[in-house]
């Protein structure tokens, strides 16, 4: 996929620290009036020299994650750039006002499973709350059901207290895996700034604007290694199928005669919306040994008729290095299957 680069934003304005850093510096130089005669060459070795400093501090900026990304995706500054210089985070900063109330789209996290948007709202004279809501649009380029799930919401106040009437908002969407996402686009439109009458009871508007923004979409190349192998759980056996693995989601594909097998012998009842919570990935361990445990990430499941296979996809709860993992964990049981 060919990507077009603005280069006049590729550099972002310098950080305020930078700038600071910058002007101490420059005080610091002796105030003579003898001038220092540098020659040409040491002058162009200075100067490059300069402009390589300039950006790496510019890089480094234009990489900067929210805090709130950050804690969703316990992602360090390792993992932040990793992320970032392959494409599957993109840090925004736009930000449009109406009414009194300023929407900034700060940073979008996607693959070929879902996407993650996460929106800045603030409002003149006005508390923000986890009590309040949206309402929005999403208009999708590529089919008319772009996505298998939605969800939003304010983050609440213990992961976010009250500060300057402003509060950090997130959209989850998982990607509808039947339509292509390549070259595509995204509008989210928000209409009105609402509050909740009551817990869970129905929104009233208190602003009401327009706030729209566009959102370029793109499919991440995951990793897929073909497995198959057979696993005892419950003393049934189960084969594996294969693993499609990118460092925030994965897709598990097992036998579905298998799965169905066991879903009798254990009691599994999938049409009463039984979930097969053992076979559902709770952890990774890395070829260096170390064990990442998961929380239930899943965010569907299916038996496809059709590829014969019982189908699990999920989100990790921390991001991980793809290229280190050695085995998955399944269930509670924790049963190791090696995908190398």
């Amino acid at each position: 996929m060919k990507n077009i680069y603005d280069w006049k934003k590729a550099y972002p304005e310098e950080t305020e620290e930078f700038h600071d850093k910058l002007c101490n510096v420059l005080n610091s130089l002796p105030e003579n009036e003898r001038s220092i005669r540098i020659p040409k060459k040491k002058y162009a070795i200075l100067a490059a020299v300069a402009v390589m400093m300039l950006c790496s501090v510019t890089a480094l900026a234009s990489i900067k994650w929210n805090q709130r990304a950050i804690d969703r995706f316990g992602a360090n500054e390792e993992m932040q750039e990793k992320l970032s210089n392959e494409g599957y985070s993109e840090q925004k900063g736009q930000s449009i006002s109406d009414n009194g109330v300023t929407i900034t789209l700060e940073q979008t996290i996607q693959d070929d499973n879902l996407i993650y948007l996460l929106f800045h709202v603030s409002a003149d004279n006005m508390e923000i709350t986890e009590d309040n809501a949206l309402d929005y649009q999403m208009n999708f380029t590529n089919g008319e059901n772009p996505y298998s799930s939605i969800s939003s919401s304010f983050v609440d106040k213990f992961k976010q207290p009250e500060v300057n009437n402003g509060r950090d908002y997130e959209i989850w969407i998982q990607k509808n895996p039947n339509n292509d996402y390549r070259d595509g686009n995204l509008t989210c439109s928000f209409n009105a700034l609402q509050k909740y009458e009551g817990k869970a009871g129905p929104t009233k508007d208190l602003v009401t604007g327009k706030w729209s923004f566009n959102i370029k979409l793109s499919e991440k190349d995951s990793v897929e290694y073909k497995i198959n192998k057979t696993v005892s759980i419950n003393g049934c056996d189960i084969t594996v199928r294969r693993l499609i693995l990118s460092p925030i989601s994965y897709t598990l594909y097992f036998d579905e005669s298998d799965v169905k097998h066991f879903g009798e012998v254990a009691g599994i009842n999938y049409d009463e919306l039984d979930s097969f919570y053992p076979l559902l990935l709770s952890g990774i361990r890395y070829t260096d040994g170390t064990e990442i445990t998961e929380e239930n990430g899943l965010m569907s499941e299916q038996l496809d008729d059709k590829q014969e296979a019982y189908i699990a996809i999920g989100r990790f709860s921390k991001a991980i290095d793809v290229g280190k993992v050695q085995s998955i964990l399944l269930g509670s049981s924790k049963k190791e299957v090696s995908i190398k």
